[in-house]
Protein backbone atom coordinates (compact mmCIF):
# COMPACT_ATOMS: atom_id res chain seq x y z
CA UNK A 1 0.00 0.00 0.00
CA UNK A 2 2.87 1.99 0.75
CA UNK A 3 4.08 1.95 -2.55
CA UNK A 4 0.74 2.20 -4.64
CA UNK A 5 -1.05 4.91 -1.83
CA UNK A 6 1.83 6.80 0.17
CA UNK A 7 -0.70 9.97 1.15
CA UNK A 8 -2.95 7.27 1.98
CA UNK A 9 -0.21 4.99 3.97
CA UNK A 10 0.94 8.11 5.71
CA UNK A 11 -3.19 9.32 6.52
CA UNK A 12 -3.14 6.25 7.94
CA UNK A 13 0.26 6.20 10.29
CA UNK A 14 -0.85 9.99 10.90
CA UNK A 15 -4.22 8.70 12.25
CA UNK A 16 -2.93 5.46 14.29
CA UNK A 17 -0.33 7.65 15.88
CA UNK A 18 -3.26 10.11 17.22
CA UNK A 19 -4.70 7.18 18.28
CA UNK A 20 -1.97 5.54 20.15
CA UNK A 21 -1.67 8.93 21.74
CA UNK A 22 -5.00 9.33 22.90
CA UNK A 23 -5.39 6.02 24.52
CA UNK A 24 -1.74 6.52 25.94
CA UNK A 25 -0.72 3.21 24.45
CA UNK A 26 2.99 2.34 24.75
CA UNK A 27 2.45 -0.67 21.89
CA UNK A 28 -0.01 -2.24 19.73
CA UNK A 29 -0.55 -4.68 22.57
CA UNK A 30 -1.79 -2.23 24.88
CA UNK A 31 -3.69 -0.82 22.02
CA UNK A 32 -5.74 -3.36 21.54
CA UNK A 33 -6.31 -4.29 24.85
CA UNK A 34 -7.86 -0.62 24.93
CA UNK A 35 -9.69 -1.98 21.82
CA UNK A 36 -10.97 -4.76 23.60
CA UNK A 37 -12.33 -2.41 26.51
CA UNK A 38 -14.48 -0.04 24.10
CA UNK A 39 -15.70 -2.89 22.39
CA UNK A 40 -17.38 -4.34 25.32
CA UNK A 41 -18.05 -0.89 26.64
CA UNK A 42 -20.36 -0.71 23.32
CA UNK A 43 -22.24 -3.90 23.88
CA UNK A 44 -22.90 -3.54 27.05
CA UNK A 45 -24.73 -0.34 25.22
CA UNK A 46 -25.82 -1.76 22.50
CA UNK A 47 -27.31 -4.59 25.10
CA UNK A 48 -28.98 -1.64 27.17
CA UNK A 49 -31.01 -0.75 24.25
CA UNK A 50 -32.04 -3.71 23.12
CA UNK A 51 -33.19 -4.78 26.36
CA UNK A 52 -35.43 -1.38 26.44
CA UNK A 53 -36.67 -1.86 22.75
CA UNK A 54 -37.44 -5.71 23.98
CA UNK A 55 -40.35 -3.70 26.15
CA UNK A 56 -40.65 -7.26 28.35
CA UNK A 57 -40.44 -9.54 24.79
CA UNK A 58 -38.77 -12.70 26.66
CA UNK A 59 -38.09 -14.16 23.46
CA UNK A 60 -35.97 -10.26 22.90
CA UNK A 61 -34.61 -10.64 25.97
CA UNK A 62 -33.33 -13.79 26.06
CA UNK A 63 -31.65 -13.46 22.29
CA UNK A 64 -29.91 -9.93 23.45
CA UNK A 65 -28.61 -12.22 27.13
CA UNK A 66 -27.41 -14.34 24.61
CA UNK A 67 -25.67 -11.98 22.51
CA UNK A 68 -23.50 -10.02 24.98
CA UNK A 69 -22.78 -13.79 26.98
CA UNK A 70 -21.32 -14.54 23.01
CA UNK A 71 -19.88 -10.88 22.94
CA UNK A 72 -18.50 -10.89 26.34
CA UNK A 73 -16.83 -14.45 26.18
CA UNK A 74 -15.22 -13.35 23.71
CA UNK A 75 -14.32 -10.31 24.02
CA UNK A 76 -12.30 -12.39 27.28
CA UNK A 77 -11.01 -15.09 25.21
CA UNK A 78 -9.32 -12.08 23.50
CA UNK A 79 -7.84 -10.66 26.55
CA UNK A 80 -6.79 -14.01 27.44
CA UNK A 81 -4.85 -14.63 24.39
CA UNK A 82 -3.12 -11.56 24.57
CA UNK A 83 -2.11 -12.40 28.20
CA UNK A 84 -0.74 -15.61 27.23
CA UNK A 85 1.89 -14.21 24.38
CA UNK A 86 5.19 -13.01 25.13
CA UNK A 87 6.55 -10.17 23.87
Amino acid sequence: MIKQNPRKAAELNAAMSRYRAAIDAEDVYQMRLAQLDLSEKQARAIYARLIEQAQGDQAAIFSANEKLKRDLERFERCRAKMKETEF
